[in-house]
């Protein structure tokens, strides 16, 4: 086994731990140059981790063959709650729409799961536009760092909009 990771930064300069095979080879990088790479290279990881969230808006198109269309739209408002409007036109039938604000979410950035803590709002606009789902088909997303995916239905992508 083959790892490597900086286990201080400091002044002095970085302190490089190689591990092979379980023996640890320890080095210092000196020079402010390495200390200024350093700092770099943290504030790149935590600008990372920073736009891990969705934010914005996601839509999509999804068709069901033999018992409609209909379109979505998610729109990030906060880190704790989205808006969503939507579309169904059932096959042969009349489009009906709706929307619903402040939909209540908790985001696990560990996972980069989106899970709707109150589905009330979700079964309300199911209900508005006649869409053949149940708002638990609704609640729970997952981000890949660009779309967002509706995980009990196929993993269905959101793209940005």
């Amino acid at each position: 086994m083959h790892c490597k990771a900086i286990s201080a930064l400091g002044p002095s300069g970085i302190d490089w731990k190689e591990f092979h095979n379980g023996l640890a080879i320890e080095t210092t990088i000196h020079g402010l140059g390495t200390y200024l790479f350093g700092v770099v290279v943290i504030l790149a990881i935590h600008a990372i981790l920073q736009a891990g969230r969705p934010s914005g808006s996601y839509c999509g198109a999804p068709d069901i063959p033999s018992k409609g269309n209909g379109t979505v739209k998610v729109t990030i408002t906060s880190d704790t709650a989205f808006d969503i409007s939507a579309s169904w036109t059932p096959t042969n039938g009349t489009e009906k729409s709706g929307s619903e604000t402040g939909v209540p979410y908790k985001y696990d950035a560990s996972t980069s799961d989106l899970t709707v803590t109150d589905t009330t709002k979700l079964q309300d606009l199911i209900n508005k536009i006649g869409a053949p789902l149940k708002a638990s088909d609704l609640a729970k997303l997952h981000y890949d760092g660009k779309d967002l995916h509706v995980v009990n239905l196929d993993n269905f992508a959101l793209t940005p909009c």
